[in-house]
């Protein structure tokens, strides 16, 4: 496959605003030059970054405690509680809890960048893809933001300079009154991308207590709601509305 280097063209396009936690809409993901035969060996996730939500609070989750083939809690760093049901919906992160939790989670974080400028004088008034680069611009009230790539740098939050650069002279190249010298925000953020292109919902079968709902792509805003609706018919015991098996965490077992 190609390879990308910083030097080329910027790859994909940021179609979706940066609480899609960087996810595109349309483009299929950059060959990272990988075999598909070894796509499925995924770096393991190294930082504790990964939160979930206590009585509003965003907290880091330290352990996840199993017992009798159950999640028996979950430890945090604001105390432990305990649920009858529990999703992991972590996005690129989820992985982190694959081997604990004795399943297989092939999702790998594909980082996209943007650039956010507040208070433009005349910002542009609907959103712009230039097709030549794959940057995408999403305007807002008083500013854009401007996004794309597509980079198989595991889970690395550094920002790259010469990515942001790109997308400035995109930007410059295409917008009439050009762009600020320095952004508001320069941000960057994972999309969960799954090989097979479709993302991870279901049970655990070796957990009878546990759901995931991960690995959305590009297409996390877009998919959202169905993977709530799913995720909440499967929760509750009700039939669900599209066949879920297709989704399966455990159509990865060997």
């Amino acid at each position: 496959g190609h390879h990308q280097t910083d030097d080329e063209p910027v790859d994909e396009a940021d179609r979706a605003d940066r609480a899609d936690d960087g996810e595109d809409e349309a483009e299929e993901p950059v060959d990272d030059g990988e075999d598909d035969d070894d796509a499925e060996e995924v770096e393991e996730p190294q930082q504790e970054l990964y939160t979930i939500t206590v009585n509003g609070e965003q907290v880091e989750v330290t352990d996840i405690e199993v017992e009798s083939g159950k999640v028996a809690g979950v430890r945090t760093s604001a105390g432990r509680f305990a649920a009858d049901l529990y999703v992991v919906a972590t996005g690129a992160e989820a992985p982190k809890f694959a081997k604990q939790l004795k399943m297989q989670l092939p999702i790998q974080p594909g980082k996209g960048y943007s650039l956010t400028y507040d208070h433009y004088v005349s910002p542009p008034r609907v959103p712009m893809i230039f097709e030549e680069h794959h940057v995408a611009v999403t305007p807002f009230e008083n500013g854009f933001r401007v996004g794309s790539t597509m980079e198989f740098t595991g889970y690395d939050r550094s920002l790259n300079p010469k990515r942001l650069s790109l997308l400035k002279k995109s930007a410059v190249a295409h917008l009439k009154e050009g762009v600020p010298d320095h952004p508001t925000e320069s941000w960057c953020g994972w999309r969960p991308m799954v090989y097979d292109g479709l993302p991870c919902i279901g049970a655990v079968p070796s957990l009878k207590n546990l759901l995931v709902a991960a690995g959305n792509g590009m297409v996390g805003l877009a998919s959202a709601p169905a993977t709530g609706r799913l995720i909440a018919e499967l929760a509750s015991g009700k039939t669900p509305h599209i066949d879920p098996d297709f989704y399966a965490p455990d159509r990865f077992r060997s």
